[in-house]
């Protein structure tokens, strides 16, 4: 019973400020210039990572906020993980989203939204970028 009592307030049930908050945004038209915003950023991001990983499959649309960088490798999932994030950055590898039998292909997580600048994205995928290259 306190399982699912837990699981219905963090999943299921809105914040009632969150609610409000939002509403608010609606009514006055501000969460319209936030979405904007959101989606001219997205596609600024998606536009560095490009520049770093060329070779990436594009995103079915230009305001992705993460993106998932095909990665040839032997080590396991979370020393890779690891190392980067000893490097300074955190991304997620494919294994963490498997459902099924795992596949030869590995990925790895991009997000391009949780850097805080584009200048600590643009960091963070130089470092990506020269990890995978060594």
């Amino acid at each position: 019973e306190k399982i699912l009592h837990g699981l219905f307030n963090t999943n299921i049930k809105t914040s009632s400020l969150d609610a409000e908050i939002i509403t608010e945004l609606i009514l006055n038209g501000n969460a319209y210039a936030i979405v904007k915003k959101k989606r001219e950023l997205a596609a600024k991001s998606g536009t560095i990572f490009e520049r770093y990983f060329p070779e990436c499959p594009p995103p079915a649309t230009p305001y992705c906020f993460y993106r998932w960088l095909p990665i040839l490798n032997t080590k396991p999932s979370f020393h890779v993980e690891k190392e980067l994030e000893q490097a300074g950055i955190r991304v997620y590898h494919s294994d963490r989203f498997i459902v099924r039998n795992p596949t030869d292909k590995q990925f790895l997580r991009v997000s391009l939204s949780d850097a805080g600048s584009m200048s600590k994205l643009e960091k963070g995928l130089a470092i990506l970028k020269e990890y995978l290259e060594t």
